[in-house]
Parts: structure tokens; C-alpha cells; sequence
């Protein structure tokens, strides 16, 4: 582990979408600065692995976040383990790449519920536990996408907009609580795990599509990416702030 400062002790923070990938390095950081972190993902076995690496002040508790019933009993776990949380990451995402015509009412549905209405219920879920704790931290990380659009992945930036959306305007509803709403915008990330779960021929055909629309180009031009500890500690400044202050979007991408 890094040795930093730790500037969230005492804090309880739920992270969603944390068994691998960004989430899992937001825990880790997190945890290295001194809180105590929910990971919360689909996979059992997988998110209680990456809890069990990072300590005695770290738990997976497997919870697939559009489901209302698995976040209303996460939350009940959290209530019954810690009494409060501080702080909520939405995290969690989930891009399909599909042209709109082919696109399966299953995976619509999945790519709504991951990266929409599962941070609805999940904040839903965190307010009134931030209420009880005199106020707290909601961060939603959202994707450059928002502004380009990738062809076969529109309704993922869809959400993702829409996910900004809620954000604004839950800040003013939010403020009299004293709970900080933000976002973060990422852009590319380094090694990612976003297209792991992409078959073989959606990728072929998303890349075959990409060069000819010209974006295929953009990510080339992106680079490498961002690294993931390079966004966990701006979460950690974002959460850090003085209360007097407010960063409602906070653009991050690679120089």
C-alpha cells in the first residue's frame, strides 16, 4: 500500500462497482487513507476478494444495484455493521456495445438499471443515513462520453448524461443537509476493465465501426489513458473539501 496521509478516518464510505477496476482502486485509496469501505458488485466471490486485500476496515457485501430489493438489504447491512455512512461512490458502469436497431431489451435494461436507476436507489438508500450523520459526500463518476458519443455505445453516454442530470439537481435539494453532490468525468481510462465483459465480435464490429466514423481515431489520440489512482486521489480531494466549497463537475483526463 501507499503510505499517504489519512484524511478520511473515522469516515464510512460505500463504493459500488469496486471488485475490480476503478472501483476496486477508489476502496483501496480510500482505505489507505484511513476510512472504512463497503465494496459493493455483483460477483460474491469477487468483491469479498478485493475487500480481503485491503484489511480488517474494509467489507464486500455483494449487491447488484438495480435490483431494489439487494440495495434496500445492502443498506440494511450497513445500517445493522456501521450506524452511519459519510460517504457514497457511484461507480459502477456497464457499456454494451450494440448498434441501436440490434440492441436486446436485456441489455438496455442492464446498462439503465447499472448506471441510472441503480444510483437512484442507491442515493435514495444513503440520504436519510447522511441526515442521521449531520451530512455527507455523494460522488457520481460519469465518462467523457457525455460530450462524444460513441457510435454503439450512445446509450451508455445516454445514462451516463443523464446520471450528470440528476446530479445538478440533487446538489440544491441536497445542500440544506449538508450533502455535497459532485461528479467526476473521466476520461479514458488506463487499464480498465470496462470491455472485459465484450465478446470477441462485438468488439471487431464496434472497432471496424469506430475507424470508419473517425473515432476510432480519438481514442489513438487519447493515449494511454488516465491512470485509476490518479482519479481515486481527486475523489479523496473531492470529498476532503472544506464544507464552504463545492465542485459540482470535475473533468479529469490524462495529459
Amino acid at each position: 500500500m501507499r503510505v499517504l496521509e489519512q484524511r478520511l478516518h473515522g469516515r464510512v464510505a460505500l463504493v459500488t462497482g469496486a471488485s475490480r477496476g476503478l472501483g476496486r482502486t477508489i476502496a483501496r485509496t480510500f482505505a489507505e487513507q484511513g476510512a472504512t469501505v463497503i465494496l459493493t458488485a455483483r460477483d460474491r466471490r469477487a468483491v469479498q476478494e478485493a475487500a480481503g486485500s485491503l484489511g480488517e476496515h474494509a467489507v464486500g457485501i455483494q449487491a447488484e444495484i438495480g435490483d431494489v430489493t439487494q440495495v434496500a438489504e445492502l443498506f440494511e447491512q450497513i445500517c445493522a455493521r456501521f450506524g452511519k455512512l459519510d460517504v457514497l461512490i457511484n461507480n459502477a458502469a456497464l457499456g454494451i456495445p450494440s448498434r441501436i436497431g440490434d440492441l436486446t431489451d436485456t441489455d438496455l435494461q442492464a446498462q439503465m438499471k447499472c448506471n441510472l436507476y441503480g444510483p437512484i436507489q442507491c442515493i435514495r438508500a444513503a440520504v436519510p443515513l447522511m441526515r442521521e450523520a449531520g451530512g455527507g459526500e455523494i460522488v457520481s463518476v460519469s465518462s467523457e462520453s457525455v460530450n462524444l458519443p460513441f457510435p454503439m455505445l450512445a446509450v451508455y453516454a445516454a445514462t451516463k448524461a443523464g446520471l450528470e442530470a440528476l446530479s445538478r439537481g440533487l446538489r440544491a435539494e441536497l445542500a440544506l443537509d449538508h450533502i455535497r453532490v459532485s461528479v467526476l468525468r473521466a476520461g479514458m481510462i488506463a487499464d480498465t476493465s470496462f470491455s472485459d465483459g465484450w465478446t470477441a465480435t462485438q468488439k471487431q464490429t464496434a472497432y471496424e465501426l469506430w475507424e470508419k466514423t473517425g473515432h476510432l481515431a480519438l481514442v489513438a489520440a487519447s493515449g494511454i489513458g488516465i491512470q485509476p489512482t490518479t482519479i481515486a486521489d481527486a475523489i479523496v480531494d473531492m470529498v476532503t473539501l472544506p464544507a464552504s466549497g463545492q465542485i459540482d463537475l470535475l473533468e479529469l483526463r490524462a495529459r
